[in-house]
């Protein structure tokens, strides 16, 4: 496990919101209406076993490792601004998040996979909530084409939210 300080230029407010709107919260996709229409199955998945069901898998944590080394993401906070992440093969991740009234900031942090397969990233430090955050991925689809979810636990009732991740 990596571990580390987080920096950011930004206030502990923003920062505070950002990781708070960064774990468990719709996408800008799912905002819009659900993914794209080549993804509109996706539109009926919302818990693990959906996933399951759909013949979907647990990504493993080597899968998990590959996947996230290099990787960006983007979407929106539950405050209704705006994020993208970048991760480094390093443990790193870096980030930019826009709050709905336009002020930018960029933060970074620490990121790893846990033995549970789980990507995991860390705020510790200058924040008024420091916290560690992990979360269970699931793909559906072939390696060509996957579509994946996020989850904060592997039970089958336990909700998902889609990601799209970018290599």
């Amino acid at each position: 496990m990596i571990k580390g300080s987080f920096r950011t230029s930004c206030s502990i407010a923003v920062a505070t919101a950002l990781i708070a709107g960064c774990g468990m919260m719709k996408s800008r996709d799912e905002r819009a209406g659900g993914m794209a229409a080549a993804r509109s199955s996706q539109a009926t998945v919302t818990t693990v076993g959906d996933v399951l069901a759909m013949g979907g898998r647990q990504v493993t944590a080597a899968e998990a490792r590959e996947l996230f080394n290099g990787a960006s993401w983007s979407g929106v906070t539950n405050q209704g601004g705006a994020y993208t992440v970048q991760t480094k093969g390093s443990g790193k991740y870096t980030g930019t998040a826009t709050t709905k009234d336009g002020s930018k900031a960029n933060f970074e942090g620490d990121w790893w996979i846990d033995n549970e397969g789980r990507h995991c990233s860390s705020n510790a430090g200058q924040t008024a909530q420091p916290r560690t955050e992990c979360y269970y991925y699931f793909r559906t689809g072939d390696r060509s084409s996957p579509d994946y979810y996020m989850s904060e636990s592997s039970a089958s009732q336990s909700r998902v939210v889609p990601r799209r991740i970018m290599r």
